[in-house]
């Protein structure tokens, strides 16, 4: 039983979170004692950028390598019409003469001449370096945004350095008080005009491929009842028949991908740079009326209501118990934090709470959509207006109550202001539930909700451990 003993002490000592740090304060000493320090960091953050530039045209020139053999790989794919290749035919009786041949496209194997050279690649080939050519084009992409990061920390960082070594009077002589700091960008503007104007290029380089193969394989629906590759049924996955149509829609998967990446950074930036919470906000005390809770409490039940309604009468879109999931995710912690909103720590304990039904949340909705993914042969997932319907009133419940609670409200803390920053995230789920709706594609419903999944589990880790070393604290959240 030691071994529970020991546990249990260890389980005791996490539940403990730490004292919030004291921001540190500039005394006038630190301008003398730290000055070679500070004009290290400096020398080396120039440094730093330059060594980053030098890599990125190395890493460039291997990027046009790839784009031009995917140029070359599609110039010479047959397309649904086929392709004519003139050849020269003769005989010991028969005088030379051209004959045309119509090479159809083959899916896996490549069409060759019999010398074995190749006439048309095949299908898969094609495919294969399309994906070949995304994933480096994502490895650039995240290099150019870890630089630009980069470069925002360091140079807040040299801003501070500049501040303590001049002092304000000087500092704003030289600088002005224009934004030398890299702190308070935008979404859009957060990155270097060189990162940015970088990143942006390969989204519209990663759209371009993106489109071309689109075209190509818009004209194989009608091709064998428009079915690609049929997968057997595995201990992994379960049988799916992969149709034309899903595979030319999921071509966009790695452009998205692209793109969480940059929000991703961007939070990255808000936490370190900005020090924001962007994640989730703080629960504040809601004490101010009596009956918002009550209020909000009927409106989230209502909500979830209609979402469980139109996932087992209308549609079974596995996306609508992502709504249903982060609607607990709201409801639970404001519970919580009702019962002990008198305690000192109430707004410490809350966020503790919040992380742990963002992780659990998270963890079943992943585990159920692979369930409904393994029976998806069961169903269908059919245009039904109902459901998006009901899906957008309860959104729009939701969000209009938050807007309504903000602005009736004479104070800028409490519950509507908390909820208010769920409004945009929302909308976000909202966006994506028409693009399913539309499209009618399984496996894209499967993925956004095993995307979320992950992702409430990626911020309820953050939330715990930020918990844990404190920053929930009373004197941090006050």
């Amino acid at each position: 039983m030691n071994w529970f003993y020991s546990f249990m002490d260890k389980f005791g000592d996490f539940l403990k979170p730490k004292e919030s740090v004291k921001e540190f304060s500039i005394k006038p000493e630190d301008q003398e004692e730290g000055i070679a320090i500070q004009k290290s960091f400096v020398s080396q953050f120039a440094e730093n950028q330059n060594h980053h530039q030098r890599l990125f045209i190395q890493f460039l020139s291997s990027v046009l390598v790839v784009i031009i053999a995917y140029a070359y790989v599609y110039s010479n794919t047959a397309s649904h019409s086929g392709m004519n290749i003139n050849k020269v035919t003769s005989a010991d009786s028969i005088p030379a003469h051209k004959v045309i041949m119509n090479v159809k496209p083959e899916k896996f194997d490549s069409v060759k001449y019999e010398n074995g050279s190749i006439i048309s690649y095949s299908q898969f080939s094609l495919l294969s370096i399309y994906v070949f050519a995304q994933i480096v084009l994502l490895v650039l992409s995240i290099m150019i945004l870890h630089m630009g990061y980069s470069y925002r920390r360091d140079q807040s960082v040299v801003n501070k350095v500049r501040r303590i070594n001049l002092g304000m009077p000087t500092y704003e002589k030289i600088y002005g008080k224009r934004n030398f700091s890299g702190t308070n960008k935008g979404f859009l503007e957060y990155l270097p005009n060189f990162n940015s104007i970088l990143f942006f290029s390969i989204c519209i380089i990663q759209i371009g491929l993106f489109f071309s193969l689109f075209i190509y394989f818009k004209n194989f629906d009608d091709a064998k009842d428009g079915l690609f590759l049929t997968i057997e049924k595995t201990y992994v996955i379960p049988y799916y028949e992969v149709s034309y149509k899903d595979l030319r829609t999921s071509l966009i998967f790695p452009f998205l991908v692209n793109l969480f990446i940059y929000t991703y950074y961007y939070n990255k930036y808000e936490f370190t740079v900005n020090e924001k919470d962007t994640y989730v906000p703080l629960i504040e005390k809601m004490a101010y009326k009596p009956f918002v809770f009550s209020f909000y409490f009927v409106i989230i039940v209502l909500c979830g209501s209609i979402m469980l309604y139109s996932f087992y009468k209308v549609g079974m879109y596995i996306h609508l118990w992502t709504f249903l999931y982060f609607y607990i995710i709201i409801l639970l912690p404001v519970i919580f934090h009702s019962f002990i909103r008198k305690n000192p720590k109430a707004d410490q304990h809350s966020q503790f709470i919040l992380g742990l039904v963002y992780i659990i949340c998270g963890t079943i909705l992943f585990f159920q959509s692979y369930q409904y993914f393994k029976r998806h042969t069961s169903y269908d997932i059919k245009v039904k207006q109902l459901s998006i319907w009901l899906t957008m009133s309860s959104v729009a419940i939701f969000m209009i109550s938050n807007w309504a609670g903000v602005w009736l409200s004479k104070v800028k803390e409490g519950l509507p202001h908390y909820l208010k920053a769920y409004n945009r995230f929302l909308f976000v789920l909202l966006y994506v539930f028409l693009i399913v709706y539309f499209l009618e594609l399984k496996w894209f419903d499967y993925a956004v909700s095993c995307f979320f999944a992950v992702y409430a589990f990626l911020i309820g880790r953050r939330k715990i451990i930020k918990w844990r070393l404190g920053e929930y604290s009373k004197n941090k959240i006050s």
